[in-house]
């Protein structure tokens, strides 16, 4: 159906009908044959202020992980209409296009057109992204004041989960390098048949519990070796993130939080696999909302609410002058002695912090590891990869006066898995 009609057809239209008129007037031939020329010219005018039908279908996925490919797909089909066609096609926020490009430029002609555009991208970074719209320009040949624009709103979102690493016991062992208190058994609960460690013998053991051919082994050092079993109550672990300025040191993508995160996750799949009571808690200046923080407990239910908090987890623009305790994480320390990983990325600024943060803990019962993630190989290697390995941290420069960690973690030169396996050497994984 012809839509509105315009100057140029208007002009073409008083043309070829003065030149039709005038030919058949003076009989000559070859003035009516003229008249076909604009005749058909002014047929491609008429059909190029045709109505655009646009057909179109897409392919975008909505749930990824870091790190992976993917290809965004859009086909489209066009009829009526004469001129350039622009599509733009769906992205997301903190994504990188590797092959292809998302904008398209195309000539629309007589007959209808019909085609497929794709591109791939890569996600950079964890989270939850809205697609944006699906955006189509029609140019007409005549009229560059009559663009057609086709919006169209996805509506869709994308979820990026982060790295997890399947840990696996056998790469754990089971000694643990940190003494585990003696509490009452009210306190801690009845021991399960679930080994943790071999530890001295103490006043009060259970004879059965001695581990003959270890007290063979070292009856000249120490003295008899009993068998440490996990306890109810002893399998309650937190995993303490700070969410400070200092943990977006690195880039946009790769910082410590980021590789924080990844650990976390990987952590609680791993214990709540195994039976532990598992929880998460930012470490903040300001009071903690219910949302922010779960409690301990264990099942699939658990592991999904830590990740679905970590996945918009941000960390703040400024340095916090204190790491005060929550209270209702304060509580449930003092009552279930529970293990925390505290992880955060350590310098002049948080040093004493972290420190005193970690004394508060082991004075209310937790058994407190903290993993120090470093930044400089990070930088170094943005900078240029050759110098990243001159920027690995060193254990022996840890001293009363320089606080650095337990687990001091470089991700440039060190996997997750072998951060993992040093932080569950200290903790009995």
């Amino acid at each position: 159906m012809i839509g509105t009609w315009n100057k140029q057809v208007i002009l073409f239209t008083i043309i070829s009908g003065g030149i039709a008129f005038g030919g058949l007037v003076a009989t000559q031939k070859i003035m009516i044959a003229v008249f076909v020329f604009p005749l058909i010219f002014l047929a491609m005018l008429v059909y190029a202020e045709m109505d655009v039908h646009l057909d179109y279908s897409y392919e975008i996925p909505d749930r990824i992980r870091v790190g992976d490919e993917f290809e965004v797909s859009v086909e489209i089909s066009i009829r009526g209409g004469y001129g350039l066609v622009n599509i733009s096609m769906p992205t997301y926020d903190e994504m990188e296009i590797v092959d292809g490009t998302n904008v398209h430029v195309f000539y629309k002609g007589f007959w209808e057109r019909r085609e497929t555009f794709t591109y791939r991208g890569k996600a950079m970074r964890r989270g939850i992204f809205s697609w944006t719209n699906l955006m189509i320009d029609f140019n007409p040949l005549i009229g560059a004041g009559k663009t057609r624009k086709f919006d169209v709103n996805v509506g869709k979102n994308i979820q990026i989960d982060p790295e997890i690493k399947m840990l696996k016991k056998s790469q754990f062992i089971l000694k643990t390098r940190k003494p585990k208190p003696r509490n009452s058994m009210t306190r801690l609960g009845p021991p399960t048949t679930d080994f943790e460690s071999i530890r001295e013998y103490a006043p009060g053991d259970p004879f059965k519990s001695i581990n003959w051919k270890a007290s063979a082994r070292v009856q000249f050092q120490k003295g008899l070796m009993v068998n440490q079993y996990e306890r109810e109550g002893m399998k309650t672990y937190i995993f303490y993130l700070d969410t400070s300025m200092l943990m977006r040191r690195g880039t946009e993508y790769e910082n410590p939080l980021e590789y924080a995160i990844s650990l976390i996750l990987s952590g609680s799949n791993y214990l709540i696999s195994r039976g532990y009571n598992v929880g998460y808690w930012p470490i903040s200046s300001r009071m903690v909302r219910r949302q922010d923080f779960v409690v301990p407990s264990s099942g699939t239910d658990t592991f999904n609410q830590i990740k679905k908090i970590l996945l918009r987890v941000e960390s703040s623009r400024v340095i916090t002058s204190s790491y005060p305790i929550d209270k209702t994480m304060a509580r449930l320390v003092l009552e279930t002695k529970a293990r925390i990983a505290v992880i955060t990325s350590i310098d002049e600024r948080n040093r004493f912090l972290i420190d005193e943060l970690r004394r508060k803990l082991i004075s209310i019962g937790g058994l407190v590891t903290v993993v120090n993630i470093r930044p400089e190989g990070i930088v170094a290697r943005k900078i240029d990869e050759r110098i990243q390995g001159l920027f690995v941290p060193r254990a022996s420069i840890k001293n009363k006066d320089s606080y650095l960690g337990d687990v001091i973690w470089d991700p440039v030169s060190e996997s997750l898995g072998h951060a993992a396996l040093n932080l569950g050497r200290l903790n009995g994984w």
